[in-house]
């Protein structure tokens, strides 16, 4: 009898660990927001992009992603600065009635 328990309980812990690894490697991408850059401007802190505004902190953190990342890494601002037409990936805060969102995080993405 205790050998059946030890191996229903080996199997339970194996189950939950093949359960907790799936749960880790999610494929969901690390940002919620994607689109073209309509417009930049840097000097005043603000992009538009898919004709939205968002001000955009000196501070953003920059990230390659996918093909560009393994070229540029992800270390802030190692990738090649933004510039219009980009497709990006973008994490937005503090957005609200009347008042944009600040962009804190962006992913430079390939154009496929």
């Amino acid at each position: 009898m205790p050998q059946k328990i030890f191996t229903i309980a080996s199997f339970t812990l194996a189950l939950i660990l093949l359960v907790l690894r799936q749960v880790g490697t999610s494929t969901e991408p690390p940002f919620g927001h994607t689109g073209m850059i309509d417009r930049l401007d840097a000097q005043k802190g603000i992009v538009v992009v898919d004709d939205v505004s968002y001000v955009l902190p000196a501070s953003v953190r920059v990230h390659g992603f996918g093909a560009q990342q393994q070229e540029a890494g992800s270390q802030k601002n190692t990738v090649p600065p933004l510039r219009q037409g980009m497709r990006i990936g973008f994490e937005v805060e503090g957005a609200g009635p009347g008042r944009p969102g600040r962009i804190v995080e962006v992913w430079v993405l390939s154009r496929d």
